[in-house]
C-alpha cells in the first residue's frame, strides 16, 4: 500500500523539496494558505491532494486534518523569520515566531496523532541550525525553534513505545527566500551556491523515512561543509 505523508511550507524552499523528493513512492497532502502555490506543485506530481487552512487557528487545523484518514508521515516545513535584536521586534513579531514555528506544528500534531499511532508514523520537523544556538537577531527565531526542539523530543519519548518515530532535522544556511532575506538584514552579499541546495535536505528526511521500524534518526544537523560551528 502506497504510504502517506502531510507536508506543510511545500510551496517553496526545502518544503518544496520534499515533496518532490517523495512524491515518488508517497501519496502527498499539501498543507498550507496558499492554494495557487500549492495546487500548481500538485499539478507536476503523480499523486498529490492540497489541503487549505490557516495553521494558527482552530479552525484552520480543522479544515486541514478532517480529510486526512491515513497518516504514515508528518512533516513540519512551514515558517516564518523575523530578525531584528530583541530591543526592535515588536511583541507581535515574537508571537507570530511562536505562533506559526512552534504552536501550529504543536496543534497540528496534536489533531494527527491518532492516525499516526495507528501506522506506526513519523514526524519530521524541519528545524534550524538555530534551534541549537542563536546569533544576533535572531531572538524570535531562535527562541520559536529551540521550542521546537524541546517538543520534538518530548514527543519522542511519549510516543515511542506506541511506535511512532520523530526526527528533528537541523540545517545550517540552506539556499531559499528565507537565507536571502537573513543576508539582506546582515548586509551581506548574497551567493547561493555557498550553501546548502533544499535537495540536500531533502535527502537526508528521505533517509530518516526509509531506514526501516527497527532503527531511527533522532536528530540530525546538516552544515555547510565549509562552515564550522563551535
Amino acid at each position: 500500500m502506497e504510504r502517506t505523508a502531510l507536508i506543510t511550507g511545500a510551496s517553496g524552499g526545502i518544503g518544496r523539496a520534499i515533496a518532490e523528493s517523495l512524491a515518488p513512492t508517497f501519496h502527498l497532502y499539501l498543507a498550507g494558505r496558499n492554494r495557487e502555490s500549492l495546487e500548481n506543485l500538485a499539478a507536476g506530481l503523480p499523486s498529490a491532494k492540497v489541503l487549505i487552512g490557516d495553521l494558527a487557528t482552530e479552525s484552520g487545523i480543522a479544515s486541514v486534518t478532517s480529510g486526512v484518514q491515513n497518516l504514515d508521515v508528518l512533516i513540519h516545513s512551514a515558517g516564518v523569520l523575523h530578525l531584528g535584536t530583541v530591543e526592535e521586534l515588536s511583541l507581535d513579531q515574537w508571537r507570530e515566531s511562536l505562533e506559526l514555528n512552534l504552536l501550529a506544528p504543536v496543534a497540528l500534531t496534536q489533531a494527527l496523532l491518532p492516525q499516526l499511532r495507528q501506522s506506526a508514523g513519523h514526524l519530521v520537523m524541519v528545524n534550524s541550525g538555530l534551534g541549537h544556538r542563536s546569533v544576533p537577531g535572531s531572538g524570535a527565531y531562535s527562541a520559536s525553534k529551540f521550542g521546537m526542539r524541546a517538543f520534538a523530543d518530548a514527543l519522542r519519548l511519549e510516543e515511542g513505545p506506541r511506535g511512532v518515530r520523530v526526527t528533528s532535522v537541523h540545517p545550517g544556511r540552506v539556499d531559499t527566500p528565507m537565507q536571502e532575506q537573513m543576508h539582506s538584514w546582515e548586509q551581506k552579499e548574497y551567493d547561493g551556491g555557498a550553501w546548502i541546495h533544499p535537495t540536500q535536505v531533502a535527502s537526508v528526511v528521505l533517509s530518516a523515512l526509509d531506514l526501516g521500524s527497527n532503527a531511527a534518526i533522532d536528530s540530525i544537523n546538516i552544515n555547510p561543509a565549509h562552515q564550522v560551528h563551535k
